[in-house]
């Protein structure tokens, strides 16, 4: 299926005054730029990573060592895009030890000032406002060392690598993050009727597929 922006873009369920640096379990989706499949390809259900797709899975365990606030759970690599699971956990106290952050759930800051972002067929929901040590910090600064590293490989210095926004979900509970790490390590096995596939079929998955009761 060729890639069309309104069939393939992924609703973002963004909450507006929402402090994205807030400890808490997030889910993340990054795509590359028309949702190319840049970084590898799927082979009998396994993920056969290329050599970007190997800059993409080094720069997020470089994401653990350069920012402090954040700690790393499961994620993938795919042919066009990454799925992976980021906490953002408390600082260091004077013991030397963190306050415990699991099932911490952000509250609305409604001090601050959310942007709208576009795309080509209109708004979007509101685009976090960059604050440092949060999910938008991140996203920008992840983003920007893959397309450095990668404009590199290819020679190119103005190409695009990825698409300007992201995708994010607040991780609520225990059940909820066991049914997205599942997703997660199966991705390769359902790219076929993957949303972010552009040659999957007409029968895609749901937009949060780990919602369903046989997920």
């Amino acid at each position: 299926m060729k890639y069309d922006a309104r069939a393939h873009h992924r609703r973002s369920i963004r909450l507006r005054d929402y402090d994205y640096s807030l400890p808490g379990a997030y889910y993340v989706t990054l795509c590359a730029f028309r949702k190319e499949c840049v970084f590898g390809r799927v082979v009998d259900d396994q993920m056969q990573e290329n050599e970007c797709g190997e800059i993409v899975r080094a720069q997020w365990f470089e994401s653990a060592r350069i920012r402090r606030e954040l700690e790393l759970d499961t994620f993938t690599v795919m042919p066009n895009h990454l799925h992976g699971i980021l906490w953002i956990v408390a600082p260091v106290g004077p013991s030397g030890a963190r306050p415990a952050t699991y099932g911490a759930r952000p509250k609305p800051n409604a001090m601050r000032s959310p942007k709208l972002g576009r795309t080509p067929f209109g708004p979007t929901n509101p685009i976090p406002t960059m604050r440092p040590h949060s999910l938008a910090s991140w996203a920008s600064g992840f983003k920007s060392a893959v397309t450095s590293r990668i404009r590199k490989l290819w020679k190119k210095p103005h190409a695009t690598v990825w698409q300007e926004d992201y995708f994010e979900h607040i991780i609520r509970d225990e059940a909820e993050l066991l049914r997205i790490r599942d997703y997660i390590l199966s991705n390769p096995a359902r790219w076929k009727l993957d949303r972010e596939n552009p040659e999957a079929g007409p029968d895609v998955e749901d937009e949060w597929p780990w919602n369903r009761d046989d997920a």
